[in-house]
């Protein structure tokens, strides 16, 4: 899977992302970019981003939103793993008492990509 925009898209439509809001949301990436490049540039030029009192706050909430979408996508991740790790258990086990090989049909093969 390629990461770009379209692959994006569904990480802030989870209802964690959209409860931070818009506006939030890119002032929270903002900050956060502008902080970036300010540690990894150190003092060698002069980023002018003026920062507010409520960004720690912004890019607080909006971690934690993402982070739980991650949760999600990890939980999602995790399940789909057990199952294919139980159904090749279950096919080898096939496969040791009958001594045939086993064909796996193309929906079995890619359930979980």
């Amino acid at each position: 899977m390629n990461v770009n925009n379209n692959s994006l898209q569904p990480v802030d439509a989870h209802w964690a992302v959209v409860a931070v809001g818009e506006a939030e949301r890119e002032r929270g990436l903002a900050v956060a970019n502008a902080r970036l490049v300010k540690q990894a540039l150190g003092q060698q030029i002069r980023i002018d981003f003026p920062e507010r009192d409520t960004d720690d706050d912004v890019v607080r909430r909006l971690a934690m939103a993402y982070e739980m979408n991650w949760l999600r996508v990890l939980q999602i991740g995790l399940s789909c793993w057990s199952s294919w790790r139980k159904l090749m258990h279950e096919r080898t086990q096939q496969a040791a008492t009958t001594l045939i090989p086993v064909q796996l049909s193309a929906t079995e093969c890619h359930t979980c990509i």
